[in-house]
């Protein structure tokens, strides 16, 4: 299994002035902006810490799963939550010719361990020395405030 993110949250969606508002930085000078490089970096550091943790994307992204196997024929879960949309699944065989399961699979949305679930009675097999590749996204929302409470909840 390998889980890559295929978007990156805008820096606009972070919330830089409320942590250098926190921090109690200095205001009202010519270079107030200068550390806010720093701050988003710090940010984005917490951000990953917290989602490693708790397997849960807070600020929503696009993410590619690629796995050589299902971990069950009836269900495959996602490794990130909550997930708002399936945006593609294709099986690629040994010699790169692609399927699209789009059509046969579906999202179980469960806000804690969402899964991909089959039409049918199971998940199409994955060839022999080839991959599924699941493209969702995932997050609670773009901007800070979608955060449930007390994640978004001013320091």
């Amino acid at each position: 299994m390998n889980l890559v993110e295929l978007t990156e949250v805008p820096d606009a969606a972070l919330p830089v002035a409320r942590l250098r508002e926190h921090l109690r930085l200095g205001t009202g000078f010519p270079d107030d902006s200068l550390q806010d490089a720093l701050l988003a970096g710090f940010l984005r550091a917490a951000l990953a810490a917290i989602e490693g943790r708790t397997g849960k994307a807070l600020l929503s992204r696009s993410f590619l799963l690629t796995l050589s196997a299902w971990r069950s024929p009836e269900r495959q879960p996602l490794p990130a939550a909550p997930v708002s949309a399936v945006l593609s699944v294709t099986l690629t065989d040994a010699t790169g010719t692609a399927t699209d399961l789009l059509p046969a699979v579906r999202l179980e949305d469960d806000a804690t361990r969402p899964c991909l679930l089959p039409l049918g009675a199971c998940l199409p097999a994955i060839p022999q020395n080839g991959t599924a590749r699941v493209t969702f996204t995932a997050g609670y929302g773009p901007a800070w405030e979608d955060l449930p409470p007390p994640t978004s909840r001013r320091p």
